[in-house]
Formats: C-alpha cells, structure tokens, sequence
C-alpha cells in the first residue's frame, strides 16, 4: 500500500512538470468577468463582492454562465475607495516613476466565482490564453498582478486564500475577520488590514461582563464566519462566568420557505426564554434584516450586541421602525479619513484609459427613470428570493426623471457619499497603502527614484508586506507574525437623531492591552436599566443554591442561624477570621444577638 502510494505521488510530480501550460477557461468571456482595469507597470488585483448573488440559467444542472443579481452600493463604494487610493498614490512621490495599474473583478458573492477569478489573477502574464501554469516550484513565476484585494467575506476569502498559496500571491483583505484565516499553515500568504475575530468577541464578551449581564442568547449564521464567531465567543463568555441561554445557527440564504420558518421559529424561541434580553448577532446585513423585521412585526423589544458585519450597516438602520427593537451595541472596525474620497464620488466617472462597467452600471441604475430603480427588491429562482435592495440604489437619484435631457455621465449627487460606511472603505484603503510602502522598499525607493525591476514574484512581495510599517492618520500600521492588522475597534451605540439612526462612538477596544473602554457616561446608565441575568442576586443573609446546570441560575435562600453572608451568595460563620467586617455586624432578624 504504501510502495503504490509513493509511485502515485511521484507520478503526479513528473506529470506536473512536462505539462507546464494547463489553461483554465472559465464559461464566462473575459469581457464578462472584468469589471474595472487600468494598466499599470505594477498591477495590483481586487475582488469585491458587488452583487448579491448569482442566478442560474439551468441550476443544478450545467455549469454554465450566470448573471449576477442585486446591486450593492456599499460594496461598490468600497472598490472606489481601492481605485480612488491608488490614484492617490500615482499623484505622490511615494513610488516616483513607477504607475499602480488595477484588475478588479466582482464575485458576485458566490465561492466558485471568487476560486475562478483567484485563478484569473495567477494566470501568467503576457499569455494570451490566459494559462495557469502547474509547476512544481513557483519561485520565479510571474502571473498577471503583484497582489490581491478582497476578499470581503471570510467564507470567500477561504477557498481563494487556498489557491494563493500555491504562488504565495498576498492577498490582503479588509472585512475578513474568521479567526481561522490567522492560521499561518494552512493560509500562508493571507493578511488583513482589520483585526481577527478572536479580538472581537473577546471584546464583545468583556462588554457584556462590564455590563453585568450574564444570561444571553447568541444567534449566527450558518457558514465559516458565523460558526468560527459563535465558538470563539462562547470560550470567552465561559471564562467571565457568562451563561448562554441558547445558541442558533441560521441559513444565510435569504428568502426561502424554509428560511422563512427559521426565523419564525428563532423569534418564538427568542419570546420564550425569560430574562435573556441581551442577544449576539453574527450576521450579515440581509439575515439580520430578516431577524429584526420580524422582531419589529412582534413587537420584541431586546437588546442587540453587532458584530463587525452589521453594526454600522444603513442598510438596516433605514428599516422602518427600526429603533423599536431596543438597544443596539457594537463593534466597528477603527474608521479613518481618506484624503479627496467624498469629492471623488461626487465627481465618478471612470478615468482616460480605464474601464469601469460598474460606474456604468451603478449610473443606470441609480440616474435612470425606470421601475427597476425604484425597486426595493428583485425575485430570482436562485433561493435567494426577495434579496433586499436596502443597499441596492433605494430609491433612485431625484434627478432620474427630472434632468431627462442630459447625459447620464455628467450627472450626479452625494448619494454616495452619504452612504459611505467608513470601516470597510478605510480598510481598503489601508490594504492599498501597505502594499504601496511595500513596494516601496522592494524597489529601494529613495531620493526620488526607484528601481525599475518589475519582474519580482509574489512572494518577495509577501515578504516586504509582513515588515511594512508606515503611520496613518497619526498612528502606526503594521502586521503581526499571523497576519492581521494590529489595530483596535470602536464601540458603537445606535441613537435616533432627527428621526434618523446615527452610530455613535462610545467607547474603544485596544488589541494590544485587551482591553474595553467606554467614554460615554450614558452608556452605564443604559446597561444598567437592562436586566439580563438567569437569577436576581441574593440579598444580604441569604445564599445560592444552584438549581440548573447553568451557574448564572440558582435560587436565594436564608442563611442558617449564626451565619451572613458576605459576597452575596456565600454564607460565612459571624467573627470566622477571614470574614467580611460587614460580617462582624449582627443583623436583626437574620442572626442572633
């Protein structure tokens, strides 16, 4: 067995290496698939999840082509804010002489797509076939980019992450944050420029004990980052001492039957369990709008703990009556300016020499007088029914049917830029910043001038990225030994301002020191209005007998005649050493004189 086994694998070696050019064709045509490009002596790769889904022609049947399905503006703000930045950059003096080019494709928030565009980016450069080429040493191979942006989920980010390692292509993300991409083995040239969710709910958790709740219910969907999310959380809760009430995983394919009934039957649970009014949600934003809509429709009034993935989400701050599910707490990813980005939204309009099909497609959606634009939603027989437009160009541009003899390009607004969510936006801008000062010492940038030897491989560009340390907005960047920026979050707390939903910052968590800190004296008076525990605390001269498996629940009783109790739940024998010295005074009616 194990002589078979080593000829099998020696075969394979020897195959890998005489047939070096294996195309990988995709069913769609390179027009369809890129989305924006400008060429550049170094190009850089992006891949962004701009529409919501993919829609098959014949599903479950053929592989063949599908059309992508449901508009996404912020993410589209977040591509901006790539091409944006690297504009910046190429009107600097930071890489003299030398041009950033951009390819960015659209995963249409699909894994298969995202694995077939990963492999577009590792296609060799100047191959008209665009060939991957399977070797077995990548040292000196050359694909089309230098490195990758993207990608937004972590369950997309997995699977391309996988494929990267094979050339050791950096691939720097700016929203995910699974901890298992920290994992040094197994995704070996993946970085971030936001922190690993293992900081988060560590953070989420200390929040919670500082607001002495401990019985919660804790709701995440059902993939890599919400189940990587809940598990992480839970070992944090456990060690504050934290019950979990209960604990649900929900599909994220939103709109179908059978997802419908789930969120039914999570709220009905969630009405069920008494004294759990403080709820985790790891979530997206159209799962947590299906939550919350139900939540609003019964009238449930909780408060809500967001993660990363929601908590400065307009998408769900513009639903109707939103503020009457309660509170809402949560984390964001530290948020910066990025210099000219709302004056380059005002003004979109793809630069001489680019292309940028998803300027075109966001002008026809969003500037032109159609039924489709004022759509709040589109059906699709993908299972992803209803998928909510809330992100998605709702409404349309007052000028849509207002300036109908003007040219679509030379229209805009400040939609855009009212609907900036600053973390995401700052994390792709920082994701560009870090391979620019990369590049920058790979090509010994100094007085002006650069070396001109574009032919590195990725790899030392990997390597220049994990010493990278530059200061933005007046403090450090930089990476640590597993890849994830050393950068801290900012609490957040949902507050209704002239009928509106506005995200307040509150407070802070620092990565390095672990810590949570809260700023706002209002908050205190918040958590405390909240009851959130399993049993009320017991009273001076009473004890906790545990009646359940959880230690938050238990019931008070008396202590026994010649003891008090001294921490509120333990009785301690009158002038014992080591008691209390509120112990050393009798209480009538609990303890004999």
């Amino acid at each position: 067995m194990f002589l078979g086994t080593m000829f099998t694998v020696k075969a394979a070696f020897v195959w890998g290496c005489l047939f070096l050019c294996c195309p990988v064709k995709a069913c769609d045509s390179f027009d369809d698939l890129i989305g924006a490009k400008s060429q550049g002596d170094i190009n850089i790769g992006g891949i962004f999840p701009i529409h919501g889904y993919l829609e098959y022609v014949n599903p479950h049947k053929k592989p063949d082509a599908a059309k992508c399905k449901a508009f996404d503006t912020q993410r589209f703000i977040w591509l901006q804010s790539m091409i944006h930045t690297i504009e910046l950059i190429n009107n600097s003096p930071l890489l003299p002489g030398i041009k950033l080019g951009y390819e960015i494709y659209d995963t249409c928030t699909d894994a298969t797509r995202a694995a077939k565009i990963a492999m577009k980016f590792l296609s060799k450069t100047n191959s008209s076939e665009h060939c991957l080429e399977v070797r077995c040493d990548y040292t000196n191979y050359l694909p089309i980019v230098k490195a990758v942006v993207g990608e937004a989920y972590s369950e997309l980010s997995i699977p391309i992450a996988r494929i990267f390692n094979v050339a050791l292509m950096p691939q720097i993300s700016f929203a995910s944050s699974a901890a298992t991409l920290s994992d040094k083995l197994r995704f070996l040239s993946f970085l971030r420029t936001i922190p690993s969710d293992i900081h988060q709910t560590k953070a989420l958790a200390e929040f919670i004990r500082e607001s002495r709740w401990n019985w919660i219910g804790i709701i995440a969907t059902d993939d890599d980052y919400g189940k990587s999310a809940m598990a992480d959380f839970i070992s944090h809760a456990q060690e504050f001492d934290i019950c979990i009430a209960f604990q649900e995983l929900i599909s994220i394919f939103v709109g179908s039957k059978q997802h419908d009934e789930a969120i039914h039957a999570l709220v009905s649970k969630i009405e069920a369990i008494p004294n759990a009014n403080v709820l985790v949600l790891f979530a997206k934003s159209q799962v947590v709008i299906k939550v919350l809509k139900e939540i609003i429709w019964r009238n449930v009034t909780k408060t809500w703990i967001a993660s990363d993935a929601w908590s400065i989400s307009r998408a769900i701050a513009s639903v109707p009556n939103i503020d009457k599910v309660g509170n809402i707490f949560g984390l964001s990813f530290k948020n910066g300016d990025i210099p000219g980005f709302p004056e380059y939204l005002r003004n979109l309009k793809a630069g001489p020499g680019t292309v940028n099909k998803f300027i075109e497609e966001y002008m026809q959606l969003h500037f032109t007088c159609s039924d489709e634009s004022h759509n709040d939603t589109m059906t699709s027989n993908s299972g992803l029914k209803n998928y909510s437009l809330s992100n998605s160009l709702k409404p349309a541009s007052l000028h849509a049917c207002t300036k109908v003899n003007e040219s679509i390009e030379d229209i805009n607004d400040n939609y855009l830029v009212q609907n900036i969510e600053r973390g995401g936006t700052y994390a792709t801008y920082l994701a560009v910043q870090s391979i620019a000062h990369a590049l920058r010492n790979l090509l010994k940038c100094h007085e002006g001038t650069c070396q001109k030897t574009f032919n590195f491989a990725p790899w030392q560009l990997l390597e220049a990225l994990k010493e990278v340390n530059f200061t933005e907005g007046g403090k450090p960047f930089y990476f640590d030994k597993s890849g994830d920026a050393v950068i801290g979050y900012d609490v957040i707390k949902w507050i209704v301002n002239n009928g509106s939903i506005q995200f307040k910052t509150v407070g802070e968590y620092n990565v390095l020191d672990r810590k949570i800190y809260i700023y706002d004296k209002t908050v205190k008076n918040i958590t405390e209005a909240v009851f959130s525990n399993c049993s009320v605390s017991c009273k001076p001269g009473q004890r906790k007998i545990s009646n359940s498996s959880q230690t938050c629940c238990y019931d008070c009783v008396p202590c026994a005649e010649g003891y008090y109790s001294v921490d509120w739940g333990k009785c301690c024998l009158l002038y014992r050493v080591g008691c209390s010295q509120i112990a050393m005074k009798p209480i009538p009616g609990v303890i004999k004189n």
